[in-house]
């Protein structure tokens, strides 16, 4: 769900709501106006816990899971909130706009390192997490605003070096001013050897507006710095700010893991969202198998994944052939949140843009097409790709509806094909 310019809505954002029209069903609110695309009508409330599910659950009091229950209600109504304000999916790729660093020196970026561990010791404490955030922080806020793309990529890896830099340099994502780290939480698990993965949920304000990141640190083997493998996130509701999870942990700060039934569930869900994904861009209507809620943001995804159907003309006039899928380089890292399983895994998309009359494509002298990434030059295709990054929210009952919390702006790197 991260933006650029990522707006707050002063009447219902997009989603589904019960039909205007009386048919009993839902009906698709684009943010302006009702389109005609109906969903069946909303199930019982998926958040709703049986008495019964308070007591269960490894060492999880009723407190933490009703704690859990408040903040996935919170954390959804804070997706139904934001806008879209990124680059469509079904759209060709915005004017770009290369990095305005220009030839200013830019200071060098450090990743943030930890001390190796003794033996048997955990490679990573709670502690440690928090002055990891910290000098991540200050260096990704310095290398955001001077919109410095390398300093970005040398702080990242995986799938959150293919979207941030790509957001950058296409003018898609910027801001003017650092921002100032709020309120954090850490789901930091037990680990004793590598590759050690932890999660942090971060508040700030991006902008203008109330905003959380969820960033994924990872550190591949001794002697590496730890860096953000992806970056999610969500907004909140107009006047609030962002509702932070609520880690489960031991007796010292170490998160738990989530139920071996909510594991099961969480690592088919990055393909299952791509898959949904394909099939909407296929058919050009939302795939709504039920899986997933689809209220505010990613139902909106999903609606703009399918204004355009597979190989048709997209609005500028190219066509496009888009693949969603999930890479084996992108890891499924998932940590107890209250009861619930927050499973974090990128979903890649790689589009490949045609002229439907067999012209070339273009790229200009000055690379505003197509941004730095392509030379100047005719192409008989364009590729674009992309990794979006996406987290999951898995609740006690499995059987509910996952909630997907991803960013709304895309991070494209373009190539010849």
């Amino acid at each position: 769900m991260r933006g650029c310019a990522v707006s707050l809505h002063v009447g219902p954002p997009p989603g589904y709501y019960p039909d205007p029209a009386g048919s009993g069903g839902q009906r698709w609110w684009d943010g302006a106006q009702w389109t005609g695309h109906l969903a069946p009508a909303a199930p019982p409330d998926p958040f709703h816990v049986e008495p019964a599910l308070a007591s269960t659950g490894a060492g999880r009091s009723s407190t933490a899971l009703a704690a859990g229950v408040i903040v996935v209600v919170l954390a959804l109504i804070a997706v139904m909130a934001v806008i879209h304000a990124g680059r469509s999916a079904s759209q060709a790729p915005p004017v770009a706009r290369p990095p305005s660093s220009g030839s200013v020196a830019l200071p060098p970026t450090h990743p943030p390192t930890t001390p190796e561990p003794a033996p048997g010791a955990p490679v990573i404490t709670p502690g440690q997490a928090r002055q990891v955030l910290g000098a991540f922080w200050a260096q990704h806020e310095r290398a955001l605003v001077a919109k410095d793309v390398a300093g970005l990529a040398s702080l990242e890896t995986g799938a959150a070096a293919v979207y941030e830099p790509g957001a950058v340099s296409c003018g898609c994502l910027e801001t003017s001013t650092p921002r100032t780290l709020g309120e954090t939480q850490f789901f930091v698990p037990r680990q004793t050897s590598y590759p050690a993965r932890f999660v942090v949920e971060a508040q700030s304000v991006l902008n203008g507006s109330p905003w959380a990141d969820v960033f994924v640190f990872t550190k591949a083997a001794p002697g590496q710095p730890w860096l953000v493998s992806e970056d999610s996130g969500f907004g909140p509701p107009p006047g609030e700010q962002p509702t932070l999870g609520r880690p489960v942990v031991d007796g010292q700060g170490y998160v738990l893991p989530p139920q071996r039934a909510q594991h099961d569930v969480a690592v088919r869900l990055a393909a299952q969202l791509a898959t949904a994904w394909q099939v909407s861009k296929q058919i050009g209507r939302v795939d709504e198998t039920g899986r997933f809620s689809l209220l505010g943001q990613p139902g909106y995804r999903f609606e703009q994944i399918a204004a355009h159907r597979q190989d048709q003309p997209l609005g500028n006039g190219l066509r496009g052939h888009f693949t969603f899928s999930v890479s084996a380089s992108d890891p499924l890292v998932e940590a107890d949140d209250g009861g619930f399983d927050l499973a974090c895994q990128a979903v890649r998309e790689t589009v490949v843009y045609s002229d439907p009359t067999g012209a070339p494509i273009t790229q200009d002298a000055a690379q505003q097409a197509w941004g730095p990434d392509l030379p100047p030059g005719a192409y008989p295709t364009v590729t674009s790709r992309d990794a979006w990054q996406t987290c999951f929210l898995v609740g006690p009952k499995v059987t509910m509806p996952v909630v997907i919390l991803d960013q709304e702006t895309g991070g494209q790197v373009v190539t010849a094909h």
